[in-house]
């Protein structure tokens, strides 16, 4: 019978604590990871990157105002998650405009626009041409369709950005295997 390490032995046990430790930490472990549980991006676990000005197409952890935390929680896309994840889709100077059959962001098309959510009930209505303005960003998921994002409520102060983070692994690079 081979006999195991004691080196091997405690790499092995702290790399599934290290994997398990979001669990343990309701959504964070300060300063190491994020775990996602919303369908807007992919499920799983992302690393939180170093700090630095949010751009175009970062992911980035951000408070939600009251209002839209509410109404998530109150149509169940939430389970009371203290931050969301969204891509970076628009910032300072950008354009975007929401018409009744989709988003664009600098006249490219982003994604679709939906009148009511999966249950039937309304979603917000946004619709005209608008520019960035200084302190802000326009969040988007456009891994699913059906996000609740900017394409309903418009851009937030760069104020709510948490941080900034990476897939470090999510059911969508399970995806890849399956």
């Amino acid at each position: 019978m081979k006999r195991i390490s004691c080196r091997k032995c405690i790499s092995t046990v702290l790399f599934w604590l290290v994997l398990a430790s979001p669990f343990l930490f309701r959504q964070q472990m300060p300063g190491l990871f994020i775990r996602n549980d919303t369908e807007s991006m992919p499920l799983g676990f992302y690393v939180i990157l170093p700090d630095r000005p949010a751009k175009n197409g970062d992911i980035v952890a951000f408070t939600p105002p009251q209002e839209l935390w509410q109404m998530a929680k109150e149509r169940g896309w939430t389970k009371g998650e203290r931050y969301w994840l969204k891509e970076v889709a628009a910032v300072e100077g950008d354009t975007y405009t929401i018409t009744d059959t989709g988003i664009y962001v600098n006249d490219h098309y982003v994604g679709t626009i939906a009148d009511t959510d999966r249950q039937g009930k309304p979603l917000p209505q946004l619709r005209g041409t608008f520019q960035v303005k200084p302190g802000y960003f326009l969040p988007l998921a456009t891994y699913r369709p059906s996000s609740f994002d900017g394409r309903y409520f418009g851009e937030l102060p760069l104020t709510a950005v948490h941080k900034r983070v990476y897939p470090l692994f999510t059911m969508k690079l399970l995806e890849v295997f399956y």
